[in-house]
Protein backbone atom coordinates (compact mmCIF):
# COMPACT_ATOMS: atom_id res chain seq x y z
CA UNK A 1 0.00 0.00 0.00
CA UNK A 2 2.53 2.67 0.52
CA UNK A 3 4.22 1.63 -2.46
CA UNK A 4 1.07 2.08 -4.45
CA UNK A 5 0.69 5.76 -2.67
CA UNK A 6 4.54 6.60 -3.30
CA UNK A 7 3.89 8.69 -6.17
CA UNK A 8 1.21 11.09 -4.28
CA UNK A 9 3.81 11.65 -1.54
CA UNK A 10 6.59 12.38 -3.58
CA UNK A 11 4.92 15.12 -4.74
CA UNK A 12 3.24 18.48 -4.28
CA UNK A 13 1.12 19.00 -7.76
CA UNK A 14 -0.65 16.57 -9.15
CA UNK A 15 -0.45 16.66 -12.91
CA UNK A 16 -3.82 15.76 -14.00
CA UNK A 17 -6.22 17.36 -16.21
CA UNK A 18 -9.19 18.20 -14.59
CA UNK A 19 -7.97 18.05 -11.24
CA UNK A 20 -7.06 21.72 -11.52
CA UNK A 21 -10.25 22.83 -12.55
CA UNK A 22 -11.98 21.22 -9.73
CA UNK A 23 -9.34 22.78 -7.36
CA UNK A 24 -10.42 26.20 -8.67
CA UNK A 25 -14.11 24.87 -7.48
CA UNK A 26 -13.01 24.04 -4.42
CA UNK A 27 -11.50 27.41 -3.85
CA UNK A 28 -14.58 29.25 -4.72
CA UNK A 29 -16.19 27.33 -2.65
CA UNK A 30 -13.98 27.86 0.20
CA UNK A 31 -13.62 31.98 -0.44
CA UNK A 32 -16.92 32.66 -1.55
CA UNK A 33 -18.64 33.86 1.96
CA UNK A 34 -15.61 35.66 2.36
CA UNK A 35 -15.35 37.67 -1.12
CA UNK A 36 -17.84 39.93 -2.67
CA UNK A 37 -15.76 39.79 -6.12
CA UNK A 38 -16.48 36.00 -5.96
CA UNK A 39 -20.20 35.77 -5.02
CA UNK A 40 -20.62 38.51 -8.10
CA UNK A 41 -19.63 36.19 -10.59
CA UNK A 42 -20.74 32.59 -8.81
CA UNK A 43 -23.60 31.42 -6.87
CA UNK A 44 -23.20 28.04 -4.79
CA UNK A 45 -26.59 25.85 -4.54
CA UNK A 46 -26.28 22.01 -3.31
CA UNK A 47 -28.54 19.90 -4.94
CA UNK A 48 -28.72 16.31 -5.47
CA UNK A 49 -26.36 15.60 -7.52
CA UNK A 50 -24.48 12.35 -8.15
CA UNK A 51 -21.33 13.86 -8.58
CA UNK A 52 -19.76 15.49 -5.35
CA UNK A 53 -17.12 13.36 -4.02
CA UNK A 54 -14.47 15.08 -3.62
CA UNK A 55 -16.51 18.13 -3.01
CA UNK A 56 -18.12 16.87 0.19
CA UNK A 57 -14.87 15.35 1.18
CA UNK A 58 -12.62 18.03 0.88
CA UNK A 59 -14.66 20.54 2.79
CA UNK A 60 -13.50 19.23 6.50
CA UNK A 61 -9.88 18.85 5.64
CA UNK A 62 -9.92 22.82 4.24
CA UNK A 63 -10.73 24.14 7.96
CA UNK A 64 -7.03 23.61 9.15
CA UNK A 65 -4.97 22.87 5.21
CA UNK A 66 -5.29 25.61 1.62
CA UNK A 67 -7.39 23.90 -0.97
CA UNK A 68 -4.85 22.48 -2.61
CA UNK A 69 -3.14 19.83 -0.06
CA UNK A 70 -6.67 19.09 1.44
CA UNK A 71 -7.91 18.24 -2.14
CA UNK A 72 -4.62 15.85 -1.95
CA UNK A 73 -5.07 14.22 1.08
CA UNK A 74 -8.29 12.91 -0.08
CA UNK A 75 -6.82 11.58 -3.42
CA UNK A 76 -4.08 10.07 -1.01
CA UNK A 77 -6.77 8.51 1.68
CA UNK A 78 -9.10 7.69 -1.41
CA UNK A 79 -6.43 5.44 -2.85
CA UNK A 80 -5.87 4.01 0.53
CA UNK A 81 -9.59 3.18 1.06
CA UNK A 82 -9.65 1.57 -2.37
CA UNK A 83 -6.84 -0.50 -1.72
CA UNK A 84 -7.98 -1.81 1.26
CA UNK A 85 -11.35 -2.63 -0.42
CA UNK A 86 -9.98 -4.22 -3.01
CA UNK A 87 -8.21 -6.68 -0.54
CA UNK A 88 -11.50 -6.82 1.58
CA UNK A 89 -13.40 -7.52 -1.43
CA UNK A 90 -10.77 -10.21 -2.35
CA UNK A 91 -10.81 -11.80 0.96
CA UNK A 92 -14.94 -12.04 0.88
CA UNK A 93 -15.09 -13.68 -2.26
CA UNK A 94 -11.74 -15.63 -2.00
CA UNK A 95 -11.10 -16.25 1.82
CA UNK A 96 -7.60 -18.22 2.32
CA UNK A 97 -7.25 -18.00 -1.44
CA UNK A 98 -7.58 -14.04 -1.57
CA UNK A 99 -4.33 -12.18 -1.90
CA UNK A 100 -3.86 -10.81 -5.60
CA UNK A 101 -5.20 -7.39 -4.30
CA UNK A 102 -2.11 -6.48 -2.72
CA UNK A 103 -1.25 -5.55 -6.16
CA UNK A 104 -4.16 -2.90 -6.70
CA UNK A 105 -1.34 -0.56 -6.96
CA UNK A 106 -0.87 -1.61 -10.57
CA UNK A 107 -4.52 -0.11 -11.90
CA UNK A 108 -4.68 3.18 -9.55
CA UNK A 109 -2.81 5.58 -11.78
CA UNK A 110 -5.27 4.80 -14.60
CA UNK A 111 -7.01 6.80 -17.55
CA UNK A 112 -9.65 8.15 -15.60
CA UNK A 113 -7.25 9.39 -12.83
CA UNK A 114 -4.35 11.11 -15.45
CA UNK A 115 -8.02 13.31 -16.57
CA UNK A 116 -8.45 14.05 -13.04
CA UNK A 117 -11.90 11.86 -12.95
CA UNK A 118 -11.59 12.66 -9.33
CA UNK A 119 -14.91 12.17 -8.40
CA UNK A 120 -15.54 9.06 -10.12
CA UNK A 121 -11.72 7.61 -8.90
CA UNK A 122 -12.53 8.37 -5.40
CA UNK A 123 -16.26 6.86 -5.37
CA UNK A 124 -14.87 3.48 -7.12
CA UNK A 125 -12.94 2.54 -3.37
CA UNK A 126 -16.36 2.80 -1.74
CA UNK A 127 -18.37 0.77 -4.27
CA UNK A 128 -15.84 -1.94 -3.80
CA UNK A 129 -16.11 -1.53 -0.16
CA UNK A 130 -20.05 -1.33 -0.98
CA UNK A 131 -19.92 -4.45 -2.58
CA UNK A 132 -17.48 -6.22 -0.62
CA UNK A 133 -20.33 -5.42 2.73
CA UNK A 134 -23.16 -6.79 0.34
CA UNK A 135 -21.28 -10.08 -0.16
CA UNK A 136 -20.94 -10.58 3.45
CA UNK A 137 -23.87 -9.38 4.93
CA UNK A 138 -26.01 -10.18 2.13
CA UNK A 139 -28.62 -11.46 4.32
CA UNK A 140 -29.22 -8.48 6.07
CA UNK A 141 -31.27 -7.00 3.73
CA UNK A 142 -34.28 -9.00 4.42
CA UNK A 143 -34.43 -7.34 7.93
CA UNK A 144 -32.66 -4.46 9.73
CA UNK A 145 -30.11 -3.95 7.37
CA UNK A 146 -32.19 -3.09 4.71
CA UNK A 147 -32.27 0.77 5.53
CA UNK A 148 -28.15 0.29 5.85
CA UNK A 149 -27.90 -1.17 2.16
CA UNK A 150 -30.41 1.85 1.28
CA UNK A 151 -28.52 4.63 2.91
CA UNK A 152 -25.22 2.71 1.57
CA UNK A 153 -26.84 3.30 -2.17
CA UNK A 154 -28.12 6.77 -1.76
CA UNK A 155 -23.83 7.71 -0.58
CA UNK A 156 -22.70 6.34 -3.33
CA UNK A 157 -25.43 8.26 -6.10
CA UNK A 158 -24.35 11.18 -4.55
CA UNK A 159 -20.67 10.53 -4.91
CA UNK A 160 -20.85 9.98 -8.41
CA UNK A 161 -23.31 8.22 -10.53
CA UNK A 162 -20.79 5.62 -12.03
CA UNK A 163 -20.03 4.38 -8.59
CA UNK A 164 -23.42 2.83 -7.76
CA UNK A 165 -23.64 1.82 -11.58
CA UNK A 166 -20.91 -0.19 -10.86
CA UNK A 167 -22.13 -1.42 -7.48
CA UNK A 168 -25.96 -1.97 -8.61
CA UNK A 169 -24.39 -4.35 -11.41
CA UNK A 170 -21.88 -6.44 -9.58
CA UNK A 171 -24.93 -6.70 -6.30
CA UNK A 172 -27.79 -7.77 -9.46
CA UNK A 173 -25.13 -10.03 -11.12
CA UNK A 174 -23.90 -11.75 -7.71
CA UNK A 175 -27.65 -12.75 -7.22
CA UNK A 176 -28.77 -13.80 -10.42
CA UNK A 177 -26.04 -16.50 -10.13
CA UNK A 178 -26.67 -17.38 -6.71
CA UNK A 179 -30.55 -18.03 -8.06
CA UNK A 180 -28.66 -19.89 -11.07
CA UNK A 181 -26.45 -21.83 -8.94
CA UNK A 182 -29.60 -23.04 -6.46
CA UNK A 183 -32.02 -24.34 -9.89
CA UNK A 184 -28.63 -26.39 -11.02
CA UNK A 185 -29.04 -27.76 -7.57
CA UNK A 186 -32.79 -28.22 -6.55
CA UNK A 187 -33.68 -28.60 -10.17
CA UNK A 188 -36.42 -25.67 -9.64
CA UNK A 189 -36.59 -22.53 -7.67
CA UNK A 190 -39.29 -21.52 -4.70
CA UNK A 191 -40.42 -18.72 -3.96
CA UNK A 192 -38.87 -17.52 -0.87
CA UNK A 193 -35.57 -17.67 -2.83
CA UNK A 194 -36.42 -14.61 -4.84
CA UNK A 195 -37.13 -12.40 -1.55
CA UNK A 196 -33.52 -11.22 -1.53
CA UNK A 197 -33.08 -10.32 -5.01
CA UNK A 198 -35.75 -8.55 -4.52
CA UNK A 199 -35.02 -6.69 -1.79
CA UNK A 200 -31.63 -6.13 -3.09
CA UNK A 201 -33.22 -4.58 -5.67
CA UNK A 202 -35.61 -2.10 -3.60
CA UNK A 203 -32.42 -1.29 -1.70
CA UNK A 204 -31.04 0.24 -5.29
CA UNK A 205 -34.05 1.30 -6.17
CA UNK A 206 -35.12 3.79 -3.38
CA UNK A 207 -31.83 6.06 -3.38
CA UNK A 208 -31.83 5.75 -7.47
CA UNK A 209 -35.54 7.71 -7.06
CA UNK A 210 -33.02 10.60 -5.99
CA UNK A 211 -32.48 10.94 -9.86
CA UNK A 212 -35.69 12.69 -10.13
CA UNK A 213 -35.03 15.52 -8.03
CA UNK A 214 -32.02 16.02 -9.50
CA UNK A 215 -30.73 18.90 -11.66
CA UNK A 216 -28.50 16.88 -13.69
CA UNK A 217 -31.99 14.75 -14.78
CA UNK A 218 -32.76 17.47 -17.62
CA UNK A 219 -29.44 16.29 -18.91
CA UNK A 220 -30.71 12.02 -19.05
CA UNK A 221 -30.73 12.19 -22.77
CA UNK A 222 -27.64 13.50 -24.01
CA UNK A 223 -25.84 10.76 -25.84
CA UNK A 224 -22.46 10.84 -27.62
CA UNK A 225 -21.35 7.61 -29.21
CA UNK A 226 -17.81 6.47 -29.24
CA UNK A 227 -16.01 5.74 -32.46
CA UNK A 228 -13.83 2.81 -32.89
CA UNK A 229 -10.99 4.87 -32.22
CA UNK A 230 -12.46 5.55 -28.77
CA UNK A 231 -13.63 2.48 -27.92
CA UNK A 232 -9.73 1.07 -28.33
CA UNK A 233 -8.14 3.92 -26.06
CA UNK A 234 -11.06 3.26 -23.44
CA UNK A 235 -9.58 -0.50 -23.77
CA UNK A 236 -6.66 0.72 -22.84
CA UNK A 237 -7.60 3.15 -19.81
CA UNK A 238 -7.22 0.87 -16.93
CA UNK A 239 -3.21 0.88 -17.80
CA UNK A 240 -2.69 3.82 -19.78
CA UNK A 241 -1.33 7.14 -17.96
CA UNK A 242 0.81 9.36 -19.72
CA UNK A 243 3.92 7.05 -21.17
CA UNK A 244 2.61 4.72 -24.00
CA UNK A 245 5.90 3.48 -24.51
CA UNK A 246 6.39 2.01 -20.55
CA UNK A 247 2.21 1.34 -19.98
CA UNK A 248 1.40 -0.62 -22.95
CA UNK A 249 3.71 -3.31 -22.78
CA UNK A 250 3.15 -3.34 -18.82
CA UNK A 251 -0.08 -4.25 -19.34
CA UNK A 252 0.47 -7.19 -21.82
CA UNK A 253 2.67 -8.59 -19.56
CA UNK A 254 -0.21 -7.95 -16.79
CA UNK A 255 -2.64 -9.55 -18.87
CA UNK A 256 -0.49 -11.93 -20.11
CA UNK A 257 0.81 -13.41 -16.81
CA UNK A 258 -2.80 -13.61 -15.81
CA UNK A 259 -3.90 -15.11 -18.78
CA UNK A 260 -1.07 -17.75 -17.85
CA UNK A 261 -2.58 -18.37 -14.66
CA UNK A 262 -6.16 -19.20 -16.00
CA UNK A 263 -4.42 -21.10 -18.73
CA UNK A 264 -2.64 -23.45 -16.72
CA UNK A 265 -5.77 -23.44 -13.66
CA UNK A 266 -3.35 -21.08 -10.98
CA UNK A 267 -6.11 -18.46 -11.10
CA UNK A 268 -9.28 -19.21 -11.06
CA UNK A 269 -12.32 -15.88 -11.62
CA UNK A 270 -14.91 -16.64 -8.31
CA UNK A 271 -18.15 -18.36 -9.79
CA UNK A 272 -20.53 -15.73 -8.17
CA UNK A 273 -18.22 -12.99 -10.19
CA UNK A 274 -18.23 -14.29 -13.55
CA UNK A 275 -21.74 -12.81 -14.67
CA UNK A 276 -21.50 -9.20 -13.04
CA UNK A 277 -17.97 -9.08 -15.50
CA UNK A 278 -19.65 -10.66 -18.45
CA UNK A 279 -22.55 -7.76 -17.64
CA UNK A 280 -19.66 -5.12 -17.55
CA UNK A 281 -17.80 -6.09 -20.42
CA UNK A 282 -20.83 -6.13 -22.74
CA UNK A 283 -21.83 -2.64 -20.77
CA UNK A 284 -18.34 -1.25 -21.83
CA UNK A 285 -19.39 -2.19 -25.71
CA UNK A 286 -22.86 -0.40 -25.64
CA UNK A 287 -22.50 2.10 -23.00
CA UNK A 288 -21.72 5.67 -25.04
CA UNK A 289 -18.68 8.08 -24.67
CA UNK A 290 -21.14 10.71 -23.24
CA UNK A 291 -24.08 9.61 -20.89
CA UNK A 292 -26.03 11.50 -18.75
CA UNK A 293 -24.25 14.77 -18.47
CA UNK A 294 -20.78 13.17 -18.23
CA UNK A 295 -18.28 12.45 -20.81
CA UNK A 296 -15.79 9.83 -20.79
CA UNK A 297 -18.31 7.31 -19.81
CA UNK A 298 -16.98 4.33 -21.62
CA UNK A 299 -13.25 5.50 -20.75
CA UNK A 300 -13.76 5.22 -17.41
CA UNK A 301 -16.16 2.37 -16.75
CA UNK A 302 -13.14 -0.29 -17.45
CA UNK A 303 -11.23 1.65 -14.90
CA UNK A 304 -13.95 1.07 -11.99
CA UNK A 305 -14.39 -2.73 -13.39
CA UNK A 306 -10.27 -3.62 -12.76
CA UNK A 307 -10.59 -3.30 -9.22
CA UNK A 308 -13.71 -5.88 -8.79
CA UNK A 309 -12.05 -7.93 -11.49
CA UNK A 310 -8.46 -8.13 -9.76
CA UNK A 311 -10.79 -9.05 -6.20
CA UNK A 312 -12.07 -11.83 -8.17
CA UNK A 313 -9.16 -13.30 -9.27
CA UNK A 314 -8.23 -16.30 -6.89
CA UNK A 315 -5.07 -18.10 -6.58
CA UNK A 316 -5.38 -21.86 -6.20
CA UNK A 317 -3.58 -23.60 -3.36
CA UNK A 318 -1.78 -25.74 -5.05
CA UNK A 319 -0.14 -23.21 -7.55
CA UNK A 320 3.62 -23.96 -6.46
CA UNK A 321 6.03 -22.72 -8.55
CA UNK A 322 3.89 -21.17 -11.26
CA UNK A 323 1.97 -19.13 -8.44
CA UNK A 324 5.19 -17.80 -7.30
CA UNK A 325 6.13 -16.92 -11.21
CA UNK A 326 2.64 -15.03 -11.10
CA UNK A 327 3.62 -13.11 -8.06
CA UNK A 328 6.64 -12.15 -9.61
CA UNK A 329 5.50 -10.93 -12.37
CA UNK A 330 3.17 -8.98 -10.47
CA UNK A 331 5.66 -7.43 -8.03
CA UNK A 332 7.92 -6.62 -10.79
CA UNK A 333 5.14 -5.09 -12.61
CA UNK A 334 4.07 -2.43 -9.53
CA UNK A 335 7.51 -1.85 -9.14
CA UNK A 336 8.27 -0.52 -12.54
CA UNK A 337 4.47 0.82 -12.61
CA UNK A 338 5.40 3.44 -9.41
CA UNK A 339 8.28 3.97 -10.75
CA UNK A 340 7.23 5.59 -13.61
CA UNK A 341 4.52 7.39 -11.98
CA UNK A 342 6.94 9.22 -10.43
CA UNK A 343 9.39 9.84 -13.46
CA UNK A 344 6.63 11.66 -15.04
CA UNK A 345 5.51 13.86 -12.38
CA UNK A 346 9.21 15.07 -11.01
CA UNK A 347 9.47 16.62 -14.22
CA UNK A 348 6.19 18.93 -13.77
CA UNK A 349 6.63 19.97 -10.39
CA UNK A 350 8.39 23.09 -11.53
CA UNK A 351 5.72 23.94 -13.87
CA UNK A 352 3.08 23.66 -11.54
CA UNK A 353 4.68 25.57 -9.10
CA UNK A 354 5.36 28.77 -11.70
CA UNK A 355 1.35 29.00 -11.75
CA UNK A 356 1.01 29.45 -7.85
CA UNK A 357 2.15 33.25 -8.31
CA UNK A 358 1.09 33.35 -12.32
CA UNK A 359 -2.08 35.55 -11.83
CA UNK A 360 -0.62 37.68 -8.98
CA UNK A 361 -1.09 40.82 -11.11
CA UNK A 362 -5.08 40.19 -11.56
CA UNK A 363 -7.01 41.62 -8.98
CA UNK A 364 -9.89 40.55 -7.39
CA UNK A 365 -13.25 41.07 -9.89
CA UNK A 366 -11.07 41.23 -13.07
CA UNK A 367 -11.40 38.93 -16.18
CA UNK A 368 -8.48 36.75 -17.37
CA UNK A 369 -8.56 34.78 -21.28
CA UNK A 370 -6.93 31.52 -21.09
CA UNK A 371 -5.58 30.52 -24.71
CA UNK A 372 -3.60 27.20 -24.95
CA UNK A 373 -1.63 26.26 -27.56
CA UNK A 374 0.39 23.57 -28.43
CA UNK A 375 3.98 22.16 -28.47
CA UNK A 376 3.33 20.47 -31.66
CA UNK A 377 2.33 16.76 -30.06
CA UNK A 378 0.10 15.13 -27.65
CA UNK A 379 2.60 13.59 -25.76
CA UNK A 380 4.18 16.94 -25.20
CA UNK A 381 1.10 18.72 -24.32
CA UNK A 382 0.35 15.55 -22.03
CA UNK A 383 4.03 16.83 -20.12
CA UNK A 384 1.92 18.66 -17.95
CA UNK A 385 -1.22 19.22 -19.24
CA UNK A 386 -1.60 22.87 -18.65
CA UNK A 387 -5.41 23.10 -19.77
CA UNK A 388 -6.95 23.71 -16.79
CA UNK A 389 -4.38 25.03 -14.46
CA UNK A 390 -5.43 28.29 -15.38
CA UNK A 391 -8.68 28.10 -13.27
CA UNK A 392 -7.37 27.29 -10.04
CA UNK A 393 -4.51 30.50 -10.26
CA UNK A 394 -7.41 32.38 -10.99
CA UNK A 395 -10.05 31.29 -8.00
CA UNK A 396 -7.55 32.09 -5.91
CA UNK A 397 -6.81 35.80 -6.70
CA UNK A 398 -10.99 35.85 -7.00
CA UNK A 399 -10.51 36.77 -10.61
CA UNK A 400 -13.27 35.02 -12.86
CA UNK A 401 -11.84 32.52 -15.48
CA UNK A 402 -14.49 31.78 -17.71
CA UNK A 403 -14.52 28.06 -18.42
CA UNK A 404 -14.49 27.07 -14.74
CA UNK A 405 -17.17 24.04 -14.19
CA UNK A 406 -20.13 25.72 -13.98
CA UNK A 407 -22.99 23.15 -15.53
CA UNK A 408 -25.85 21.47 -13.86
CA UNK A 409 -23.60 18.53 -12.47
CA UNK A 410 -21.73 20.47 -10.45
CA UNK A 411 -23.17 23.39 -7.41
CA UNK A 412 -21.92 26.09 -8.77
CA UNK A 413 -23.20 28.17 -11.16
CA UNK A 414 -22.21 31.46 -12.88
CA UNK A 415 -24.69 34.53 -11.96
CA UNK A 416 -26.75 35.16 -15.53
CA UNK A 417 -24.93 38.50 -15.62
CA UNK A 418 -21.36 36.29 -16.86
CA UNK A 419 -22.91 33.56 -18.45
CA UNK A 420 -22.14 34.88 -22.03
CA UNK A 421 -18.25 34.68 -20.95
CA UNK A 422 -18.76 31.05 -20.18
CA UNK A 423 -17.03 28.59 -22.85
CA UNK A 424 -15.75 24.66 -22.84
CA UNK A 425 -11.93 25.08 -22.41
CA UNK A 426 -8.86 27.51 -23.73
CA UNK A 427 -9.19 26.78 -27.34
CA UNK A 428 -7.28 29.73 -29.61
CA UNK A 429 -10.71 30.90 -31.87
CA UNK A 430 -11.51 32.46 -27.98
CA UNK A 431 -9.23 35.22 -28.28
CA UNK A 432 -11.14 36.86 -30.60
CA UNK A 433 -13.06 38.20 -27.42
CA UNK A 434 -10.19 38.99 -25.31
CA UNK A 435 -11.75 42.61 -25.72
CA UNK A 436 -13.97 41.95 -23.17
CA UNK A 437 -11.30 40.49 -20.66
CA UNK A 438 -8.83 42.55 -18.58
CA UNK A 439 -6.26 40.08 -19.20
CA UNK A 440 -4.96 37.14 -21.35
CA UNK A 441 -3.01 34.17 -20.51
CA UNK A 442 -1.26 32.58 -23.24
CA UNK A 443 0.10 28.84 -22.64
CA UNK A 444 2.30 27.66 -24.94
CA UNK A 445 2.24 30.57 -26.81
CA UNK A 446 -0.69 30.00 -29.29
CA UNK A 447 -0.10 31.57 -32.99
CA UNK A 448 -3.88 33.66 -33.21
CA UNK A 449 -4.75 37.16 -34.42
CA UNK A 450 -4.89 39.65 -32.36
CA UNK A 451 -8.52 41.60 -33.22
CA UNK A 452 -8.33 44.56 -34.33
CA UNK A 453 -7.69 48.03 -32.26
CA UNK A 454 -6.86 45.74 -28.96
CA UNK A 455 -3.22 46.05 -27.22
CA UNK A 456 -1.80 43.48 -25.37
CA UNK A 457 1.04 44.94 -22.59
CA UNK A 458 3.17 41.63 -21.53
CA UNK A 459 3.42 41.84 -17.49
CA UNK A 460 4.94 38.27 -16.58
CA UNK A 461 6.30 35.33 -18.29
CA UNK A 462 7.17 31.97 -17.04
CA UNK A 463 8.76 28.50 -18.69
CA UNK A 464 5.24 27.80 -20.24
CA UNK A 465 3.18 30.87 -20.14
CA UNK A 466 2.87 34.65 -21.07
CA UNK A 467 0.33 36.83 -18.67
CA UNK A 468 -0.34 40.08 -21.07
CA UNK A 469 -2.92 42.96 -19.99
CA UNK A 470 -5.37 44.12 -22.56
CA UNK A 471 -5.93 47.27 -23.75
CA UNK A 472 -9.27 47.91 -25.10
CA UNK A 473 -10.41 49.87 -28.25
CA UNK A 474 -12.95 51.84 -25.54
CA UNK A 475 -10.52 52.54 -23.62
CA UNK A 476 -7.53 53.96 -26.84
Amino acid sequence: MLLAVLPLLAVKHLPLVDYWNHLGRYQIHHDLPISPTLRDFYVWNWAIIPNLAVDILVIPFTWFLPVEPAANTVILLSFIVTIAGTMFLDRQLNGQGWGLSVFTGLILYSGAFRYGFVNFTVTVGFAVWAFGFWVRWRERVLGPGFLGFVALGAFLLIMHLYGIGLYAVCVGGYELSVLWERWRADGRLKPEQFRMPVAAAASLLVPASLLLFSPTSEGVGVFRWSTPLWKLEALLSPFFFNQPYVELPLMAVFLGTIAFGLWCGVLRVHRRMVLPLAILGMLFLLVPRTLYTSNYADYRLLCGVSFFALASLRLQPYAGSKGRIIIGLFAACLIVRIGSIIANWLPAQPILAEYQHALDPVQPGEKVLAVLGSLGSASANRSPSLEHVPVFAGAKRGALVPYTFTNEATPIQLRPAWKSYWHFDPRPENAADMARYDYVLFLHMPDIAIPPGVKLVQIGQGKTYTLFRVTRPSSG
